[in-house]
């Protein structure tokens, strides 16, 4: 028995190091290829190459790992439903269209499938916490290498800025939730990595975890004292915003959000209020026909007259799915907002640390990211959070151990 034993925690712990190391996976990418830039190195082909494999691998294990989940039957009817759309949306386009986006769209369905098989092998939320500490540490060198990274070519990266928020949320966790004031370090270290060559649309994230933590944690003296500390340095920041502005930008040089302070556009669209503008004047055109994934693509390059690119879309996940699949895509988002308030109110009545976590992570993560920045086709927050809402409404029905002791927390 004691050797039956050893085995299951022996493979258990390959389990959450290898689900840690896939959450991770764009983060730890962009750390190599960055470094290669700032060496002068450029032609990273065999990297790209070395990426797709180690993918794939994981994705083996973790269909692997599918067969004994208990919650495998959701998961196989959301793959169902999840590739039947994008039959669909193969079948709609054209020949010429088709081989476009089934080499690129693919891809993206086995990203969002990868995150929700995950989350289907996950019985312990917080030991999956404590394996993705470590790369909070990746996340500090990756935030040095951004600003070496711009003193040197300029810019800035919303890349960074989305691949290491999640990292960034959990130190913030880890500094006011369980009072490790270290993380505090790398938390700030992230923001003013951000600030200086990163995107604005990621701070949203981290302004949406911490009113979350204040919420579900208010009443615990850490959070107390975190909150005063913020609304202190809020309120200074506030009376002096000019003279810190003109100080950090002597410091810094080249920062596009500081920039954006200074002349008072710190909320411009930056062109996405003209996409809204288009998908919103005929989203509700053909309500009840199921246009694909890829149609206000399709539709906003056509009325921008620019040649196809995934990367012209509309930057708001409601006017995206209602535009791509009608009233089918309304009724989607009553659900996610249902969901949304269903698991508010069981984190909220629960006294579980890492089940609280979970739902400031995988909410904050992808409100912050899929209403003003990216796509739900694209970012892995996406199927972050419609896992972390099957697991939380499944928390008494399935009896996960979602479960961490402060206890367990005093080597982290």
């Amino acid at each position: 028995m004691k050797i039956e034993k050893l085995r299951k925690i022996k493979k258990d712990t390959v389990k959450y190091k290898m689900f840690a190391f896939l959450l991770s996976w764009g983060m730890l990418q962009k750390i190599v290829s960055l470094s290669a830039q700032i060496l002068g190195v450029y032609n990273l082909s065999w990297f790209t190459m070395f990426s797709r494999m180690v993918l794939l691998i994981l994705l083996a294990f973790i269909g692997y790992e599918l067969l004994e989940s208990p919650t495998s039957r959701n998961v196989v009817v959301i793959c169902i439903i999840w590739l039947s759309l994008f039959g669909i949306s193969l079948f709609r386009y054209g020949k010429e269209m088709q081989g476009y986006i089934s080499d690129l769209g693919g891809l993206l369905v086995l990203s969002f499938l990868s995150i929700i098989i995950i989350f289907s092998k996950i019985e312990d939320f917080g030991r999956l916490e404590r394996e993705l500490r470590i790369y909070i540490y990746f996340m500090a060198v990756y935030s040095l290498l951004n600003i070496c990274y711009n003193k040197i070519y300029g810019g800035y990266s919303m890349d960074f800025s989305y691949h290491a928020v999640l990292s960034a949320i959990l130190s913030l966790l880890f500094a006011v939730v369980y009072g490790k004031r270290v993380y505090y370090f790398y938390f700030a270290l992230y923001c003013v990595s951000n600030l200086w060559a990163g995107s604005r649309g990621s701070f949203l994230c981290i302004v949406i975890s911490a009113i979350l933590i204040v919420f579900l944690y208010g009443k615990k003296t850490n959070v107390k004292l975190a909150t005063m500390l913020g609304v202190s340095v809020g309120g200074f920041a506030f009376l002096f915003k000019n003279v810190i502005i003109d100080f950090l930008s002597e410091w810094m040089g080249n920062s596009r959000t500081l920039d954006l302070l200074k002349n008072g556009q710190l909320f411009n669209m930056s062109g996405r209020d003209s996409f809204y503008y288009h998908i919103k004047d005929t989203m509700f055109d053909n309500i009840f026909s199921i246009k694909g994934f890829y149609a206000d693509r399709l539709y906003l390059c056509n009325a921008f007259k620019k040649p196809f690119s995934p990367g012209t879309y509309a930057h708001n996940i409601v006017y995206e799915i209602v535009y791509d699949f009608g009233g089918l895509g309304i009724i989607f988002l009553f659900f996610m907002l249902y969901f949304t308030i269903k698991c508010y109110m069981v984190v909220k009545r629960v006294d579980d640390k890492a089940l609280k976590n979970l739902y400031i992570i995988s909410v904050s993560y992808a409100f912050g990211q899929l209403f003003i920045s990216s796509s739900y086709l694209i970012a892995p927050s996406f199927g972050i959070l419609v896992a972390s809402y099957m697991h939380i409404t499944n928390y008494n029905k399935h009896n996960f151990r979602i479960t961490i002791c402060d206890e367990e927390l005093k080597n982290v």
